[in-house]
């Protein structure tokens, strides 16, 4: 008998899931999987090969994004760009054979439940004529977080001014994905999807980033090194900034310290000693406000002492409200390259603060005099291309309401995605869980479902690929022992028992908290401490080793580097069933 599973997606969510279920047998004897992928595109990737622009880079390290047995070369930079992660998951894919389950230029149109309890791909090629099916026992939805732009309506922008008092919210793109998706005759509106160099700017124009995320820090920095006249990013509610690699302060007004070119510092996604953080951490304490309350005051007067603002690293405006500004309930920014066009001109002027910046002060980086302004959301255009701005208490928004007039060239959308699931029946309430469904870890609704959304959860500082190994480790286990499945195997498959060297299993406190219901990053995008929840996934699996084991069996050095480093995927590898030698 063989256990048939099928795979939504070629991303690295998507590619990991495969290399894991055509491995299983190796850790599972008596075990036997069919496993195949289906790719609508033309190669791997996902969102690091089609949604790229001009001098991107990963905002996560390449210790904290390669997967745990296959790592990125050491000469490779600590950022990588896109284009040399995809190379990675082709060398990846390579490594572990598994070309020959990846089916590209396959949409899988429909899928649908079986009257033997199977569930049936419906499977079409690029020009829609070529139908066949796939019937499955399992399905792993991994078709990413970046499918469907969201447009928000702007009326007089994106709708007409008429609807400017209706509760609309935003509207989808098409599948087309149409460039302009502006309806007044003087501005180009694009979504970020479709942006991808500087030369979409123009020259001397006036450009307008809608959004305050990393998309949008990198869109408005490559508009502010263009020929531009004029960059203007618009934020809802704040942000907050951290740089990706741990700032070295200049001491003495510059006399010592700062970066040093032949010895960068620790990417920041490193920093994180998980020994008494997340591992050894008593339930009690955990799950108690006591460390979410460390880690808030951590941050913030540590961005103080070498910065002088607590709103984040030389962070001096577009912070976020007061009411939701606690290290429980926010998503960090790293991308930090237009953070200093955005900061010179708020920077304080104090004696205290002149003080403390000759005493200890993170690197300034020059700005040849250009500024990215910042400014509340638009409420509406108007029909010559004004753009009327929401009124609020913001130092950036008493600033750019003085202005008579500011009439945007181009506006470039930076606001995400919506998911969507179109293979799904419209009434898969009735017989699929919905992704808002999948409440065990945020993975799946009932193992016995036979479907998993892997790849969806939204780490607030860290990287969604370790996040979708351990997923898919943690699904495929589950789903091996479920006796809805046991007839499948050999019988001579017996379950693994928990080793004697994993920790006893318990529960984390690892979602993000709402603290304003219009943030609820949580419900809308199922945030989480990547710590804690990576490492409840381990002890779900009874994969998280004691520190007597790490210490004893792997030596000093290993068990420094497992207390002193986050979690990895890699120490979740050091004993249990996913062992390995590597």
């Amino acid at each position: 008998m063989v256990l048939k599973v099928g795979i939504v997606g070629a991303g690295a969510s998507g590619l990991v899931t495969l290399k894991y279920l055509l491995e299983a047998h190796k850790f599972f004897p008596g075990v036997n999987i069919e496993a195949h992928l289906f790719e609508r595109g033309d190669d791997l990737g996902g969102v690091f090969k089609n949604q790229v622009y001009e001098d991107a880079e990963l905002v996560s390290s390449k210790y904290l994004t390669a997967f745990s047995d296959f790592r990125i070369p050491e000469y490779e930079p600590d950022f990588v760009t896109p284009q040399r992660y995809v190379e990675y998951l082709k060398a990846y894919a390579t490594r572990f054979d598994l070309w020959d389950g990846i089916h590209f230029s396959t949409t899988v149109a429909s899928i649908s439940p079986s009257a033997d309890g199977q569930h049936v791909l419906k499977l079409v090629d690029l020009q829609g004529q070529h139908v066949s099916t796939y019937s499955c026992d399992a399905i792993a939805v991994c078709s990413g977080l970046n499918q469907d732009p969201f447009i928000p309506n702007i009326a007089g922008l994106t709708v007409p001014l008429q609807t400017r008092d209706r509760k609309e919210h935003g509207h989808h793109t098409s599948d087309e994905k149409p460039e302009n998706v502006s309806i007044h005759p003087t501005i180009e509106a694009i979504h970020s999807v479709n942006f991808k160099s500087r030369s979409q700017f123009g020259c001397d124009t006036t450009v307008l980033v809608m959004g305050a995320g990393e998309t949008a820090m990198d869109v408005a920095h490559l508009a502010i090194t263009s020929p531009t006249e004029r960059v203007i990013m618009c934020h809802r509610d704040g942000f907050i900034h951290a740089p990706k690699i741990v700032p070295q302060p200049y001491r003495a007004g510059g006399r010592s310290g700062g970066p040093d070119p032949s010895r960068p510092n620790k990417p920041l996604d490193c920093a994180v000693a998980s020994l008494f953080d997340t591992a050894y951490v008593p339930s009690i304490i955990q799950r108690s406000p006591l460390p979410w309350a460390v880690y808030d005051a951590f941050i913030k007067d540590m961005a103080w002492v070498i910065s002088g603002t607590r709103a984040g690293f030389d962070q001096w405006v577009g912070g976020v409200s007061w009411e939701r500004f606690h290290a429980d309930s926010l998503l960090i920014c790293k991308s930090d390259r237009a953070m200093h066009y955005i900061s010179e001109q708020y920077r304080s002027q104090s004696t205290i603060n002149k003080w403390r910046t000759w005493l200890l002060n993170m690197e300034l980086k020059p700005t040849g005099g250009k500024k990215i302004e910042l400014a509340p959301w638009p409420l509406h255009v108007d029909e010559s291309g004004v753009v009327h701005f929401e009124k609020n208490n913001r130092p950036e928004s008493v600033k750019i309401v003085r202005e008579e007039e500011i009439k945007p060239d181009i506006v470039v959308f930076a606001t995400g995605y919506k998911q969507s699931f179109p293979f799904l029946p419209a009434n898969a309430s009735l017989s699929y869980p919905s992704l808002n469904d999948s409440t065990t870890r945020g993975i799946y609704r009932n193992i016995e479902d036979g479907i998993a959304y892997i790849g969806f959860i939204r780490p607030a500082f860290g990287a969604i690929p370790p996040v979708a190994e351990i997923q898919a480790q943690h699904w495929i286990y589950h789903l091996l022992v479920c006796p809805k499945f046991r007839h499948l195997h050999s019988p001579s498959f017996k379950p693994l028992g928990r080793s004697a060297n994993a920790v006893d299993p318990y529960e984390l406190d690892y979602k993000l908290k709402c603290r304003d219901k219009d943030h609820d990053y949580q419900f809308t995008k199922r945030a989480v401490d990547q710590e804690s929840y990576i490492y409840q996934l381990a002890l779900d699996m009874g994969s998280a080793p004691t520190w007597t084991y790490v210490f004893k069996e792997l030596g000093r050095e290993v068990f420094f580097t497992w207390a002193m480093g986050p979690n990895f995927p890699t120490k979740f590898r050091l004993g249990g069933g996913d062992t390995v030698d590597e």
